[in-house]
């Protein structure tokens, strides 16, 4: 999954998505397949160095997204978990 979100960082969607949130707007990511939010969320996380609040739209959204990011935290024990 690091792999994923260091790709997803290069994209050209991604830096405006950054330039956004240091000109301190809110931003929303929607659309997104599957499992390629927690990617998302682990490059924005990366680049910006800082804590991201997220909010998902149900139960079951929070819990696949916990679900995801929690196999980063697996396999990077020493990272926090998001």
């Amino acid at each position: 999954m690091r792999e994923l979100a260091r790709e997803i960082s290069k994209l050209e969607a991604f830096g405006a998505l950054i330039e956004h949130l240091k000109a301190g707007e809110v931003v929303s990511a929607g659309g997104l397949w599957g499992s390629s939010f927690a990617p998302l969320l682990v490059a924005l996380a990366d680049t910006l160095a800082r804590r991201l609040v997220v909010v998902c739209s149900s139960a079951e959204e929070t819990e696949g997204t916990l679900e995801d990011l929690s196999l980063i935290h697996i396999s990077e024990p020493t990272r926090p978990l998001y």
